[in-house]
Protein backbone atom coordinates (compact mmCIF):
# COMPACT_ATOMS: atom_id res chain seq x y z
CA UNK A 1 0.00 0.00 0.00
CA UNK A 2 1.01 3.58 -0.68
CA UNK A 3 1.41 5.94 1.91
CA UNK A 4 -0.77 9.27 1.93
CA UNK A 5 0.74 12.16 0.28
CA UNK A 6 -0.39 15.48 1.89
CA UNK A 7 0.21 18.94 0.43
CA UNK A 8 1.57 18.35 -2.95
CA UNK A 9 4.54 15.54 -1.60
CA UNK A 10 4.99 12.72 -2.27
CA UNK A 11 6.98 9.93 -1.12
CA UNK A 12 10.21 10.34 -3.10
CA UNK A 13 13.35 11.12 -1.50
CA UNK A 14 12.34 14.40 -0.55
CA UNK A 15 14.24 16.65 1.90
CA UNK A 16 16.58 14.49 4.70
CA UNK A 17 18.28 17.23 6.82
CA UNK A 18 16.88 20.20 8.58
CA UNK A 19 18.63 22.01 6.34
CA UNK A 20 16.42 20.49 3.55
CA UNK A 21 13.38 21.56 5.52
CA UNK A 22 14.27 24.54 6.20
CA UNK A 23 14.97 25.03 2.80
CA UNK A 24 11.47 23.49 1.02
CA UNK A 25 9.01 24.68 3.76
CA UNK A 26 7.26 26.55 0.69
CA UNK A 27 7.34 23.65 -1.24
CA UNK A 28 6.00 21.50 0.85
CA UNK A 29 3.58 23.43 3.52
CA UNK A 30 2.23 26.13 1.05
CA UNK A 31 -0.63 27.61 2.46
CA UNK A 32 -0.51 26.15 6.07
CA UNK A 33 -0.07 29.25 8.69
CA UNK A 34 2.86 30.18 9.32
CA UNK A 35 4.83 28.59 12.47
CA UNK A 36 6.13 30.63 15.49
CA UNK A 37 9.73 31.82 14.88
CA UNK A 38 12.41 28.77 14.72
CA UNK A 39 10.04 26.23 14.41
CA UNK A 40 10.14 24.12 11.09
CA UNK A 41 7.38 21.71 9.87
CA UNK A 42 8.73 18.24 8.92
CA UNK A 43 6.93 15.09 7.47
CA UNK A 44 7.72 11.75 8.60
CA UNK A 45 9.32 9.71 5.95
CA UNK A 46 8.19 6.42 7.91
CA UNK A 47 4.60 7.70 9.01
CA UNK A 48 3.76 10.23 6.66
CA UNK A 49 3.20 12.36 9.75
CA UNK A 50 4.24 16.22 10.07
CA UNK A 51 6.36 16.90 13.26
CA UNK A 52 7.52 20.07 14.34
CA UNK A 53 11.05 20.64 15.22
CA UNK A 54 13.14 23.27 17.26
CA UNK A 55 15.86 24.68 14.74
CA UNK A 56 17.47 25.90 17.59
CA UNK A 57 17.55 23.16 20.06
CA UNK A 58 16.99 19.76 17.12
CA UNK A 59 14.40 18.65 19.66
CA UNK A 60 10.90 17.94 18.09
CA UNK A 61 7.47 17.50 19.49
CA UNK A 62 3.89 16.63 17.88
CA UNK A 63 1.87 19.42 18.93
CA UNK A 64 1.73 22.70 16.97
CA UNK A 65 4.30 25.14 18.74
CA UNK A 66 2.31 28.01 19.95
CA UNK A 67 5.58 30.33 21.03
CA UNK A 68 8.75 31.29 19.32
CA UNK A 69 11.58 28.37 19.75
CA UNK A 70 13.96 28.36 22.55
CA UNK A 71 17.19 26.64 23.52
CA UNK A 72 14.89 25.28 26.60
CA UNK A 73 11.62 24.31 25.99
CA UNK A 74 9.75 23.61 29.70
CA UNK A 75 8.36 20.71 29.71
CA UNK A 76 10.36 18.54 27.39
CA UNK A 77 13.53 16.57 28.12
CA UNK A 78 17.12 17.35 27.64
CA UNK A 79 18.44 15.67 24.32
CA UNK A 80 22.10 15.34 24.37
CA UNK A 81 22.54 14.21 21.26
CA UNK A 82 21.44 17.89 20.24
CA UNK A 83 23.76 20.32 18.68
CA UNK A 84 24.33 24.14 16.78
CA UNK A 85 24.77 21.59 13.97
CA UNK A 86 20.94 21.69 12.98
CA UNK A 87 21.45 21.40 9.35
CA UNK A 88 23.72 17.97 9.40
CA UNK A 89 21.05 15.92 11.63
CA UNK A 90 17.70 14.51 11.09
CA UNK A 91 15.30 14.09 14.01
CA UNK A 92 13.15 11.73 12.47
CA UNK A 93 14.24 8.83 14.96
CA UNK A 94 13.16 10.93 17.86
CA UNK A 95 9.94 11.27 16.16
CA UNK A 96 9.75 6.82 16.10
CA UNK A 97 11.05 6.85 19.78
CA UNK A 98 7.74 9.60 20.61
CA UNK A 99 5.49 7.42 18.18
CA UNK A 100 5.87 4.28 20.48
CA UNK A 101 5.22 5.86 23.45
CA UNK A 102 1.34 6.92 22.56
Amino acid sequence: AQAKSQGGTSNEAGPRTIADWARDQEKYFKGLPPLPSNWLRVRSRTYGHVYYVNKLTNETQLDLPTAPASRRTPGDKANPKSSDNSGLATPTVVLQQKSAQQ
